[in-house]
């Protein structure tokens, strides 16, 4: 470890561990599905610089979004730059990148675990090495949900602060 200034930027160095951590999570998804009765609410800004979503999903979400990764999600990506997903909004499916600098919150409701993220800390935070190839993961663009499994569903994170 080295230091480039005379202070350590201990906010910056917990915003990387933060991200690190979420990244290692999505990873797993991608590579095997979610374990048990986890499932995640990732809360990101729509305007930030990467974000990508159709004029629909940017209509409605203006400022912030929170997608779940549940019941209908597939080709879940993850890189050094961030996340991509196929999700299902009203029927349709809809494909969502999203970069590491633009998330803002994580919650895993399932445990009662949530956190917010300050998104300008964010950027150039994830430096890790290339993650495996995930396009041959168990959840991928051919697998069909079932009829009965929810649609996607966007949510406030505000449920999820613990008080």
């Amino acid at each position: 470890m080295r230091f480039r200034d005379q202070t350590i930027d201990y906010a910056q160095r917990y915003q990387q561990a933060v991200l690190g951590m979420i990244r290692e999570l999505l990873e797993g998804v991608a590579e095997e599905g979610l374990p048990g009765e986890h499932h995640f609410y990732l809360t990101f800004d729509t305007n930030a610089a990467g974000v990508e979503l159709s004029d629909v999903l940017q209509e409605h979400y203006p400022e912030l979004m929170t997608v779940v990764l549940q019941n209908q999600f597939w080709g879940l990506h993850v890189d050094d730059e961030g996340f991509s997903v196929t999700l299902r909004f009203g029927g349709i499916r809809e494909a969502l990148v999203v970069p590491w600098a633009a998330l803002v919150g994580f919650a895993d409701p399932s445990v009662e675990f949530a956190m917010e993220l300050v998104p300008a800390a964010a950027e150039g935070m994830v430096e890790q090495e290339s993650p495996p190839d995930t396009s041959d993961s168990s959840i991928s663009e051919d697998s069909e949900p079932s009829e009965d499994s929810a649609e996607a569903e966007v949510v406030s994170f505000e449920e999820f602060k613990r008080r």
